[in-house]
């Protein structure tokens, strides 16, 4: 069969002269243990520091809100609706008529919108006369009409 060619003792079934580690057990031969003892002390010597997943997960501004290990249970401020990007302010108030209809659907008060998220959304052009928002062009048509009626 495979390998009926090669003697017993080629990988060194034979006679087990191999010394073990002092250190980690394992057997190597005598001109490679005092090679392997140098290696397994440097390796197996020193204690390992226990590694923290939450330290390490936290941000600057977590560890200031919540300090080093504890949380808080207050919210931190929201972010500055000019400071977001379109896509998060548009989110955000989308998460907000969420949490609305929420409310309204287990006939609870609705939370009072955000009016800082809102003012940085709203883009429209308000009528002086009737106070009605409409998109710059159409505000353009709109007042002169307005102030006629």
């Amino acid at each position: 069969g495979f390998g009926s060619e090669l003697p017993d003792d080629a990988f060194g079934g034979g006679d087990d002269d191999r010394v073990p580690c002092g250190i980690c057990g394992r057997k190597f031969a005598p001109a490679s243990l005092d090679r392997h003892m140098g290696i397994c002390q440097k390796t197996f010597g020193k204690q390992r520091k226990t590694f923290n997943m939450k330290k390490q997960r936290q941000t600057d501004e977590i560890k200031e809100v919540c300090g080093s290990y504890g949380r808080t249970t207050s919210k931190p401020a929201p972010k500055k609706a000019a400071g977001m990007p379109k896509w998060k302010k548009e989110h955000e108030q989308f998460q907000a008529a969420l949490r609305a209809s929420r409310a309204i659907a287990r006939g609870e008060e609705p939370p009072p919108p955000d009016p800082e998220l809102e003012a940085a959304l709203d883009t429209r052009v308000p009528c002086p006369h009737c106070g009605r928002k409409f998109a710059e062009k159409v505000a353009e048509r709109h007042i002169p009409h307005c102030a006629n009626t």
